[in-house]
C-alpha cells in the first residue's frame, strides 16, 4: 500500500510529461523539418560530388554506377515534386468564380460570331431576324419565335440572330433550335458596350432613376431598359454576325404576329426601295432640344422639311406637349421593325447617335430607341422610303395592330376592335 505522498508523486510523474508533450509538439516539428532539408542538402552534394569524382564507368565499376544512378533517379524525383508543387499552387491562383462551382457557365460554349454566305444561298434577300435575349426570359423567346415560324418563315428559312450579354447554355440553345428547321446563331454582345461607358456617372444615373420612379415613367428604375435601349439603337448593327446582313427584323421576345404572311417582307422592303404610337413625355424631354442642336450643327446632313416626317412629329401648340418641349410622342415602333442596316451604318445616323450618347441621355433620362430612331429617320429619310406594314398583325405588351382592311383579315387571329389605334402609318 502507497503511503498518499507517495500516491501523489506518482500522479504528479504521470500528469507531467502530458503537460510538456503537448508544449513540444511545435518545437519538434520544426526539428523534423529542419533535417529532412539538411539530408535533402546533403543528398544533392552527395550527387555532384560523385558525379566529379567518378568521370567515368571504368573508375567506379558496377556498382558505383549502380549507386550513382539511384541518386540521380532520387534528384530527379524531387524535382518532379517541386514542380508538382508550383503546379498546384498555380491552380491556387483562381478567380473567384473558378472558386464559386455553383457559378461555373453550364457547358461555356463558345459563342458564334460569322456566318456563311451559304446561309442566303437560296433566299431572295440577304434578310434575317435578330433578338436580344436572357436567359431568364426563354418561354416567352420560344413563343415569339414559334409566332413567326408559324405565321411565315417555316416557308422561307431566313437565319435567327439571337444576341445576349450572357453565355447561353446548351441546354437553352436546346430548347431554342428544336422550335424550328432555320439556321439559328448565338452571338456575345460586346460587354464594353452593355455596361455604363466611361463618361456616364452610375451614382448620378441612379439619382436620375429614383426621380423618374417618383414620376410614375414606365421602366423609370430598369437598367436593363437602358442597356438594350442604348444597344438597339446604335450597336446591333456593328455585331460580327450581322455583318454580311442587309435587313434585320427585330423580333421582340413576348410579341406575337397575328396573321399569315402570304408576301415575303423582306423583299417587299428591298422591291419597294423602303429603308425602315406613343411615349411618356417626361422620359423624352429632353430628346427633341437634343435633336434640334444637331440639326442645326448638321444641316448638310438633313432631309428637306416637306419630305420628312418633322411635321407630324411636332407641335408646339398644344399644351400638353410642352414637357416634352414639342415632341407629339409619335414614334415608328421599334419592336417590330424592318431596317436595312447600311442606312443604320451611314455617317448621318452614325454622327447622331455617338452626339446623342456622349450626353449621356440614354442613362440620365429614359429614351428608348424607338424615340431615337423615329427622329433620326425624320431627319435623314425622305418619306417615301419609310414603309407601314398594314396587313402584318402584331401585339406585344400595349402595343396592339390589327389590319384594319376587311381582305386583310382572312388570315389573322387578332381582334380588330382590340387594336390600340396608336400606330403612325407613314406610306
Amino acid at each position: 500500500m502507497l503511503h498518499r505522498s507517495e500516491s501523489n508523486g506518482i500522479l504528479k510523474t504521470a500528469k507531467t510529461p502530458l503537460r510538456r508533450s503537448r508544449l513540444l509538439v511545435r518545437p519538434a516539428t520544426i526539428r523534423v523539418l529542419s533535417f529532412l532539408t539538411l539530408v535533402a542538402l546533403v543528398i544533392l552534394l552527395s550527387i555532384d560530388n560523385l558525379k566529379r569524382l567518378f568521370q567515368n564507368e571504368n573508375m567506379i565499376g558496377e556498382e558505383g554506377a549502380k549507386i550513382i544512378q539511384s541518386l540521380c533517379e532520387q534528384h530527379h524525383q524531387q524535382q518532379q515534386s517541386g514542380s508538382n508543387m508550383l503546379e498546384k499552387s498555380s491552380n491556387q491562383l483562381l478567380l473567384e468564380h473558378q472558386r464559386a462551382s455553383h457559378t461555373a457557365n453550364e457547358e461555356h460554349l463558345p459563342m458564334d460570331t460569322v456566318i456563311d454566305n451559304n446561309v442566303w444561298r437560296d433566299l431572295p434577300v440577304k434578310g434575317a431576324f435578330y433578338m436580344v435575349v436572357d436567359s431568364g426570359d426563354l418561354q416567352h423567346i420560344r413563343a415569339s419565335i414559334r409566332s413567326v415560324e408559324d405565321r411565315f418563315n417555316h416557308r422561307f428559312r431566313y437565319p435567327w440572330i439571337l444576341l445576349s450579354n450572357q453565355h447561353l447554355t446548351a441546354s437553352f440553345r436546346n430548347y431554342i433550335t428544336k422550335l424550328t428547321t432555320s439556321p439559328i446563331f448565338f452571338g456575345k454582345i460586346d460587354a464594353e458596350l452593355w455596361d455604363y461607358p466611361s463618361w456616364v456617372s452610375g451614382v448620378r444615373a441612379e439619382d436620375y432613376m429614383k426621380y423618374f420612379s417618383s414620376s410614375d415613367v414606365k421602366h423609370a428604375t430598369s437598367f436593363l431598359f437602358r442597356q438594350r435601349s442604348r444597344y438597339h439603337a446604335g450597336f446591333f448593327f456593328h455585331h460580327p454576325l450581322l455583318q454580311n446582313v442587309e435587313y434585320a427584323w427585330r423580333v421582340e421576345p413576348g410579341s406575337d404576329y397575328s396573321c399569315i404572311m402570304d408576301t415575303d417582307p423582306f423583299v417587299e422592303m428591298e422591291q419597294r426601295n423602303k429603308t425602315m404610337e406613343r411615349e411618356e413625355p417626361l422620359a423624352v424631354r429632353s430628346l427633341y432640344p437634343l435633336t434640334l442642336q444637331f440639326m442645326k450643327e448638321n444641316m448638310q446632313l438633313m432631309t428637306p422639311l416637306k419630305e420628312s416626317l418633322f411635321p407630324w412629329l411636332v407641335d408646339n401648340k398644344d399644351p400638353m406637349y410642352a414637357k416634352a418641349n414639342g415632341f407629339n410622342y409619335c414614334q415608328i415602333e421599334s419592336n417590330f421593325m424592318i431596317v436595312k442596316l447600311s442606312y443604320l451604318r451611314s455617317p448621318e445616323y452614325q454622327n447622331y447617335f455617338s452626339f446623342l450618347d456622349s450626353t449621356g441621355g440614354f442613362y440620365y433620362e429614359r429614351w428608348n430607341d424607338a424615340s431615337v430612331q423615329t427622329m433620326a429617320a425624320a431627319m435623314f429619310l425622305p418619306r417615301s422610303q419609310l414603309h407601314f406594314f398594314n396587313h402584318i398583325g402584331y401585339s406585344f405588351e400595349r402595343q396592339m395592330h390589327c389590319p384594319w382592311r376587311s381582305t386583310d383579315l382572312g388570315t389573322c387571329s387578332c381582334d380588330i376592335t382590340s387594336a390600340t389605334g396608336k400606330w403612325m402609318r407613314v406610306m
